[in-house]
């Protein structure tokens, strides 16, 4: 995963009554560290029993951020929908991944795009649907557990992955303690927003740039000119041929400022501009492949 920076582990916790507190058990662990270690961020444990409140938390934990400059790991702690669609509340109501997605977005942005959201849930690395093909990525990276898991597991792999985060600051080390934590059902997913921006990118090449879907429109745009008793020329040949490439570069040269909200963070284009130099390369590998 790439580098980040956070200040605070904000814990979100949403879960029936009887039910093993696993987020005040997180947050207990993580100020544990202080016995040893100086530098601990600050733990907030938000207890929240329904949607409305959840979403009042984010909204409230974004003003914050843009007053105080902090940026917050999101742990939520909650249950996740057996249909692998969303997140499901105490009070019995329920909010959908898409639903999330521009609360994220908002809360991502007042970080500088350093989010990242830890799902401990019940299908919680399902909640990656929540990006939107055409808006801002809701996160800097997204981490969550691919199947219906016990609690326990969720708590033991997070304590992990915080003590090693948090004493080293390698993400990348406390990754591997985290999937150390063999689940008995499934495993963890972690993914950046580089990597959404790949398999966007990816989408729109098997959707829109297969050769099939070019010969449609070059033969689209022949007949048009044709219908209109035009001649093409060697230029209007050549733009035709590049038509696949110039498609795809054009759709990543439009979702790149809005996926990494360059306008509102312009060092965003320097700090994910590899991922769009990358995309393009695996644009020119896929219509090479093509012929």
């Amino acid at each position: 995963m790439s580098s980040f920076k956070f200040s605070k582990v904000a814990i979100l916790q949403s879960l029936d009554p009887g039910d093993f507190e696993t987020g005040t058990e997180l947050g207990k662990s993580i100020e544990g560290l202080r016995d040893d270690h100086a530098v601990v961020p600050e733990v907030e444990l938000i207890n929240v029993k329904g949607r409305e409140e959840f979403l009042q938390a984010i909204e409230k934990l974004t003003t914050e951020v843009e007053k105080s400059d902090a940026a917050p790991i999101l742990q939520i702690e909650m249950h996740g929908w057996e249909d692998k669609t969303g997140l499901a509340f105490p009070d019995d109501t329920s909010l959908t991944w898409p639903e999330l997605s521009d609360p994220l977005a908002r809360l991502n942005k007042a970080t500088g795009f350093n989010l990242l959201v830890c799902m401990s849930a019940c299908f919680g690395g399902h909640s990656l649907s929540f990006v939107k093909p055409d808006g801002p990525s809701p996160c800097f990276g997204l981490i969550g557990p691919t199947h219906s898991v016990d609690p326990s597991e969720l708590l033991g792999g997070f304590r992990s992955f915080y003590r090693e985060l948090i004493t080293t600051l390698d993400i990348n080390a406390a990754l591997a303690k985290l999937h150390a934590h063999k689940l008995q059902k499934g495993g963890y997913i972690n993914i950046t927003a580089e990597e959404w921006f790949f398999k966007l990118a990816a989408g729109y090449l098997k959707t829109d740039c297969t050769e099939e879907r070019l010969q449609a429109r070059s033969k689209a745009i022949t007949d048009q000119m044709k219908s209109e008793g035009k001649t093409l020329n060697d230029a209007q040949l050549a733009a035709i041929a590049q038509l696949g490439t110039t498609l795809a570069t054009s759709f990543l040269d439009r979702r790149f400022p809005t996926f990494f909200m360059v306008d509102a963070i312009p060092e965003n284009h320097v700090r994910f501009g590899h991922a769009l130099t990358q995309a393009k390369q695996d644009v020119a590998d896929f219509i090479a492949s093509q012929k």
